[in-house]
């Protein structure tokens, strides 16, 4: 209901997509090398969809996160004089 996206949590969401369409273009590269071979073409796009699937995996299951920058957070309720 009223929760905060997980990009915004620190969580490395966005990046997968990155490196999975990275890796299918370098993929696709190597298939249009190989002109004569068309089953390359689908296992290209296998793979890589099984490399994003293997990244947001260990995301999730090692907990990975963005470093927090900067001033860490503070609760202003507590620091305030009542």
């Amino acid at each position: 209901m009223n929760r905060e996206h997980d990009a915004f949590t620190g969580e490395i969401y966005e990046e997968g997509a990155v490196i999975g369409a990275v890796l299918l273009i370098a993929l696709l590269l190597i298939a249009n090398a190989n002109e004569h071979q068309p089953w390359l073409v689908l296992a290209s796009v296998l793979c890589a969809i099984v490399g994003l699937l293997a990244f947001r995996y260990a995301v999730l299951r090692y907990e990975i996160r963005y470093p927090r920058l900067g001033f860490p957070f503070t609760d202003r309720a507590k620091d305030a004089v009542p």
